[in-house]
Parts: structure tokens; sequence; C-alpha cells
């Protein structure tokens, strides 16, 4: 697999491959491209995390089963959820829409992200 395949994969240009390879601190694609990710990572015999740390957005629950778990940025999606339906009981009752509602991620750290290297 070339640089072009590895990018493909990841979903990305062959230069932002390039250079996070060149850079290995984050490579941060959807959790749902994190699998093929690795995957394509292994085929280049490129080490997560000691050659590359890898991070996904979303906490699917298979990414604490792969090897190694994957580190991801989880969104509250329950709360998302129970707000949304609010906010939908709300407008069909005829109530103003609320202002911008902001939800706090949270970092989610297991095995596959390292300290950067200097």
């Amino acid at each position: 697999m070339n640089l072009s395949d590895l990018a493909r994969q990841l979903n990305v240009s062959t230069a932002t491959v390039s250079r996070a390879l060149s850079r290995p601190e984050v490579v941060a694609p959807a959790t749902r491209k994190q699998d093929g990710a690795l995957l394509a990572l292994r085929r280049q015999q490129i080490k997560v995390p000691r050659d590359l740390s890898l991070i996904g957005f979303d906490d699917a629950r298979w990414a604490q089963y792969c090897d190694p778990p994957l580190t991801v940025i989880s969104q509250p999606t329950d709360a998302m959820g129970k707000m949304a339906a609010e906010l939908l009981l709300s407008r069909i009752k005829g109530k103003p829409a609320s202002e911008t509602i902001v939800f706090e991620p949270e970092l989610v750290i297991r095995r596959s992200t390292a300290t950067p290297k200097s």
C-alpha cells in the first residue's frame, strides 16, 4: 500500500497523510473511519501509538475493544437526543426556538495515543 492508498483508506488527501507521518502526534478521522485507518496503518507497518497517535470523534462502542483501544472525543449523545426531543415538543406547542445550546465533549483517553515526541 502506498501513500495514495493510505490516504484513500483514511478518506483524506495524500498531503494530509504525508504531513501526519512527518509529525506523528495525531491523526483524527471520524470514529467510523478509525477501524479502516487502523488497518491501513498496520498494512504500512505504522505502529499505533508508537509511530502515530490516533484519535477519533464520537465514541462508538467498538472503539474500546480495538487493538489498541482507541482514544476518542465523545459527544454527550444521550443529552443531545433528549434536548432535541424537548425542543421539538416545544416547537410543536408553539413556543419560540431557544438560543444556541452547546454540549461539552469529553476526551476519552485509551491506548491509541502517546506523549508527543519532541
